[in-house]
Formats: C-alpha cells, structure tokens, sequence
C-alpha cells in the first residue's frame, strides 16, 4: 500500500478555519487569530497583512494541521520557524522606518 504524505497547506475539505501563527505585528495581525472558512476567504481576510509582510501567507494553517504546525514554528531549520523569523525582522524594520517618519 503506497503511502501519501501531506506538504501544502490545503486541507482535505473546503470549510474549517485557518489560523494565524506567527508573531503579532500592531496594527497588521495578532498571533493566534483564526479564520472560518476556506483558505481562500483565510487570504482574502489576512491579505492587508500579506501585502505588508509576505511570509505572513506561509503561516497562515489550517485547523487539522495545527498541532504539528505549532511544533514546526518552535523547531529550528523548518520553513514555518524561519517565515516566523522573516515576520519578526520585517516587523521590526517596519517598526524602525515608521519611527524615523514620525
């Protein structure tokens, strides 16, 4: 019997949620923050967030994926621990050049 094994983040049925598990950026995405639906009402939603800091579109998993998507962000070398990174350095420089414009 052949095995398959999963790698996108597209779930199995089209309803559901998508949750968010990247770091909070003020004003852009809070962690932790779900999305009823398909992914593509998810993008809809989060796309503001996705404009201002693409590798939030990689954190972004759906609910039957959670648990080991959580594990992932904390496991260092896994693309959900270094889009994590990205966010945060993003942020942070987003943070610093606002700073300079205020």
């Amino acid at each position: 019997m052949k095995k398959t094994v999963s790698t996108g983040n597209t779930p199995k049925s089209a309803s559901g949620f998508w949750c968010y598990l990247g770091p909070s950026v003020g004003g852009v995405i809070g962690h932790g923050a779900v999305f009823p639906g398909s992914r593509e009402a998810a993008l809809k939603a989060v796309g503001p967030a996705i404009e201002k800091l693409p590798p939030v579109k990689t954190l972004l998993v759906p609910g039957e994926r959670l648990a080991a998507a959580m594990r992932k962000v904390k496991e260092p070398g896994s693309a959900l621990h270094a889009a994590s990174a990205q966010v945060r350095q993003l942020a942070k420089e987003r943070k610093k050049g606002a700073g300079m414009n205020a």
